[in-house]
This record gives structure tokens, sequence and C-alpha cells, in this order.
């Protein structure tokens, strides 16, 4: 096969197993192409090898042709441009559990020199975002629908269709429970907005309404509720820096019947403050174990290039469970152990909050930065699947 000729190749493409990809791909390929191509051992050049989350990532290769967990690394029967080749089949299943960080090295050994040795980046791909390369979702995912997305391929504001300014938690986050520094604003004053098919987020330092920073708090409420599915948002946070709070979460659209906050829940997919560089919060709020109790469920990821790389970070909701995951990688669960509203208020629809905050009893407790501004949260796509309504 000629180096231009080299794909993202489909190897059954299901949760359970997984896909090469190699750098010179060619988008133009059909899923049915690409499994005419995977049907075939395909020579590689080594160092151009790219591997996603095979549990051989970080493994050594024996001799020709043996089989190393999921993956067998066979000697070529040549080199091309002066490189050994090696034939790669997918052979078993993705480990979730050892996927190292995409900017992280997955270490090979080149079995025609045993002292020579590679290390390509390791690129993640998640099921879903192969959903929108091939047009098919991997199993046990087969039977998902993206119901709403937001690619944002337009520049200016935000798609009012989508997207609403939260100016009315003005009236409560100053106050001495959060103690954030910024004024929330609304689209003329473009703290939020679309530009070369991202969407910004930006805290600037100048005074508004008593407050000396101002940032923008986005909202699907009303334009994007959702009760179960995978909620997926690709984001780069801002610059590390002291006083700075990202944030991507979900809060209840309806809170008449359980209460305010926490009774009703809260769902943090991604929170980061600037003192703690490379480190993703995900949490859970409700009424018996919460951030005020300081009892509530969370944990952390690292995530060393937040601040310079785009990552997925998602939630998977279940009638009895919440799955939070970076890249594909599943690094939180919390479980439905008791059915009372109280401990589990995740049976009624939930929307979805973009922001950036500045200072607060958390994020602020180290000072605020004054070089850190103006700060941007970057956001590459948000998509939503949910089983079809029956």
């Amino acid at each position: 096969m000629a180096e231009s000729e080299m794909v993202a190749i489909d190897v059954e493409c299901r949760w359970g197993s997984n896909v090469f990809v190699l750098p010179s791909c060619d988008p133009a390929l059909t899923v049915a192409e690409l499994r005419e191509v995977a049907s075939e051992e395909i020579l590689v050049p080594l160092t151009r090898l790219k591997l996603i989350g095979l549990k051989t990532c970080s493994g050594r290769l024996a001799k020709d042709g043996d089989t190393l967990g999921s993956l067998r690394l066979a000697r070529g029967a040549g080199a091309r441009d002066g490189l050994p080749t090696l034939a790669c089949i997918c052979m078993g299943t993705v480990d979730a559990h050892a996927l190292p960080p995409p900017t992280a090295d997955a270490h090979v050994r080149d079995d025609l020199d045993d002292d020579a040795s590679v290390a390509p980046p390791v690129d993640v791909m998640s099921p879903f975002e192969w959903l929108l390369r091939s047009g098919r979702l991997p199993a046990p995912y087969a039977n998902l629908e993206l119901v709403w997305s937001d690619n944002f391929e337009h520049d200016g504001p935000p798609d009012p269709a989508r997207w609403s300014f939260d100016e009315d938690c003005n009236r409560w986050i100053h106050g001495s429970s959060h103690g954030e520094l910024q004024q929330y604003t609304g689209a003329a004053a473009r703290n939020a907005f679309v530009e070369g098919g991202r969407l910004v987020v930006e805290a600037r330092r100048e005074a508004c309404e008593g407050c000396a920073f101002t940032s923008a708090r986005l909202r699907t409420r009303g334009l994007g509720d959702w009760l179960y599915g995978r909620i997926e948002v690709c984001a780069k946070l801002p610059a590390a820096a002291r006083g700075l709070w990202p944030a991507i979460w979900m809060l209840p659209t309806d809170t008449s019947e359980l209460g305010a906050w926490p009774s009703s829940g809260e769902i943090d997919l991604a929170e980061h403050v600037g003192h703690e560089p490379g480190t993703i919060y995900a949490s859970v709020h409700t009424a018996l174990r919460n951030g005020r109790k300081g009892n509530h469920a969370r944990r952390r990821a690292n995530v060393p290039d937040a601040h310079a790389a785009y990552h997925a970070y998602a939630l998977e909701w279940e009638p009895d469970e919440l799955r939070f995951f970076v890249d594909g990688r599943c690094f939180l669960r919390v479980r439905r152990d008791n059915p009372s509203p109280a401990a589990w208020p995740f049976s009624r629809p939930f929307h979805l909050v973009l922001n950036l905050a500045v200072g607060g009893r958390w994020a602020g407790r180290h000072g605020i930065d004054p070089s850190a501004f103006p700060a941007r949260l970057h956001v590459k796509y948000v998509r939503v699947f949910q089983l079809p309504q029956s």
C-alpha cells in the first residue's frame, strides 16, 4: 500500500475493539472501503504508527509475530523509505483504564532492532468521534442518536437557538457562599462569541456593575434539556493562572418540585481551578452529599495539557449510574444506591452550563493573577446522544 493510501482503519469499530489511526489518512474513504482495507494485514512504517488505547500501547514487542494483549505486531516483508515496517492487526479489546493522556508517549519496541524504540503520540478517539467520521456508532451504543449538537461553524454571537446568556445568577454568586469577582454579561458585551470554528468564553479585567472582572455564563436551558444519554464537550482550558475557574456542568431545568440547590442536584463534567494546573474535577451534588457539606462524590483526573490541547469531557447518564470521562477514559462512576430524591435527584431533565468564573472561595483562595487576563475557555463542539424515543 502506498503511503498516500494510509487511512484510519476500521477494525469492527466496536466499543470493545479499537481503531488504528495513521497520520496520512484519506477522509474521503467510505466505511465499506475501510472495512476492505482492514481485512488485510497492512504494512505500516513503524515510526508513523499511532495507537489508540490498546492494552499494549506501553508494551514491548517480542520477536516475529508474538501477540501481546490486544495487538499483534508482526515482522514486515520489507522496509519503506528505509524504515522498518510492521503488519498490524487489532486482536482484542481496549483497556479503558490504561489509556494515557493524548500527549503521552506510547513506547513500542522495534522488533527489527532490539536497541531501537520509537515514541509516537497516542491519539485517543472516542467512539462518538468515530461516529462523526464514519457515520456509524460502535456497540453497545448502536441505537443512540445524535439529538443535539453545536459545532460553532458561524462567527459571531453564540447561536440563540441553542444558547442563552445567564445573567440572573449575578444576584447570588457575589455573596459570601461563592465570593466570585466577575460580572456575567449578555451578548452585547462579547464575553462569549464564536470565532474560527470555536466558541470562546472570555474573562476580562474591566469594571462592571461594581465588579473588577467581566465574563460569560452560557446555558442551554429551554433550548437543550435532556434526561439520560451522553453529553460530550470538547474544550481547551485557559492558561493555568491563580483565580481562574472554568467549568462544564449541568443543572436541573425545573427546581419547583425538589427545591433550590443542592436539593435538585448538580452534575459537574469538568471543573478546573487555576492554582492546580493540569487537574480536572468531576463531581455530583445532592441534598445528602454536596460541596457545602464537603461530602460530595468527586474525583480528579490528571490532564497535563488541558490548557494547550482540546480534550473531550463527557458524561454518560443512565437511570442508575453517572459515568465521567476524559478522552474516553472513565475516571468517576456514581451509582444510585439510594432511591430517595435527596440522594438521587437525577431522574429529571438537566441542561448544560459553560462558564469562566474569576475568584471565589475555591478558585480565589490563592489570590488572582492579574497577568492572566484576558483569559479564554475554547470549546470545539458540544454533542448530546440519546436512545431513540419508543
